[in-house]
């Protein structure tokens, strides 16, 4: 009977441990869903910002809409926008065009990112509101 007791006390103390020490898995598009992103450049915020609602991106500059992408998560990293229209003529991406953004790191709301176009790769640094959108 002893001997018993002590496999039931060893199982409901394996349990007891597994579950205590599941932590729940983080992803940043969870994270980044409905919330407004301040670009950060050379360590000061600027007037350009951009909102994710659901599958889209709006991107503004100042008050004005600048852009509008679709968003494509590949993993909890790691996602495309394919940019459906763009409000301002000036060279760069166009509509179609497609920005691949790899999420590198985030600490208190700053995240840091490698995007990569036409070949090309660029860091991007941007702050997190904390007022969801």
């Amino acid at each position: 009977m002893k001997k018993i007791f002590c496999i039931c006390l060893g199982i409901f103390h394996i349990l007891l441990v597994a579950c205590s020490s599941s932590k729940k898995y983080f992803c940043a598009k969870e994270y980044m869903s409905n919330h407004k992103f301040t670009y950060i450049v050379d360590g000061a915020l600027t007037d350009k910002y951009f909102i994710l609602k659901g599958t889209l991106q709006l991107e503004y500059l100042g008050n004005n809409v600048y852009a509008e992408s679709t968003i494509i998560w590949n993993t909890c990293y790691d996602y495309s926008l394919i940019v459906k229209r763009i409000y301002y003529k000036e060279q760069g991406l166009q509509p179609s065009d497609t920005l691949s953004v790899k999420i590198q790191s985030i600490k208190n709301d700053t995240l840091e990112c490698i995007a990569s176009a036409y070949k090309y790769s660029f860091p991007i640094k941007i702050l997190k509101s904390n007022k969801s959108q």
